[in-house]
């Protein structure tokens, strides 16, 4: 007796904490060019709007990203262009570019300019954008889908521009490499394993095994 009652108080307390747990916390976007979900997974939406040339040190300065949703920590959608350096002119109180930009150490043809000031930063140039494009009155607003590897965070995902801008300066990773197979890949089968679980799917699942052993077991009882 005292065996079923426990099972029953298991049932009735596990349910409802499966139940909450498999609630999704996200922000989700319907993509009507392509007619797909875009996800972003986190609670709440991020602006990298705000972007900056740092000041002009040893002939280099780097493009910084600024989050300007103080609330967010997320970095989903984190620009891909965030911390390229280029060359630039130190004597220039301006902190013009000299010509080229680099990202991971290499150069390319494209040049920019920065002017005006804001602390100790240079603010990009009303007519130029971190590629060197020129810049228009357009605030790219990118949205992603998940990741081909979704557990891992990795691979490739496909992200759009929803306001059509043109441009790419704040366009998010679309590449990214997953970590070796091993340590890797078993975190990532613990991770699929606890994102069934809390999924409705896994939720439905695991209720039903939990009546079946609760069924078994009572039959089992009866026949004592």
């Amino acid at each position: 007796m005292k065996q079923k009652l426990l099972l029953i108080f298991l049932v009735l307390f596990l349910a409802p904490s499966l139940v909450s747990s498999a609630s999704y916390h996200g922000n989700f976007n319907v993509d009507v060019g392509t007619g797909s979900i875009i996800i972003n997974p986190d609670t709440c939406e991020e602006d990298w709007s705000s972007s900056f040339w740092s000041s002009c040190v040893n002939n280099e300065q780097t493009f910084i990203c600024i989050q300007s949703n103080t609330n967010c920590n997320s970095e989903y959608l984190k620009p891909a262009n965030c911390d390229i350096t280029r060359d630039c002119d130190a004597s220039d109180s301006s902190g013009s570019s000299s010509g080229g930009s680099s990202s991971g150490g290499g150069r390319s043809s494209s040049s920019s300019s920065g002017s005006g000031s804001n602390n100790n930063f240079t603010i990009l140039s009303s007519e130029t954008t971190a590629n060197g494009e020129e810049k228009t009155d357009c605030t790219e607003r990118w949205a992603c889908q998940t990741w081909s590897n979704s557990k891992d965070l990795c691979g490739t995902r496909t992200c759009r521009d929803i306001n059509e801008c043109g441009t790419q300066d704040l366009r998010p990773e679309i590449s990214r490499e997953c970590g070796s197979v091993g340590f890797a890949g078993i975190t990532g089968a613990v991770t699929g394993i606890t994102n069934f679980a809390k999924s409705g799917v896994g939720i439905g699942f695991i209720f039903m095994i939990l009546i079946v052993i609760l069924f078994v077991l009572i039959s089992v009882s009866k026949k004592k």
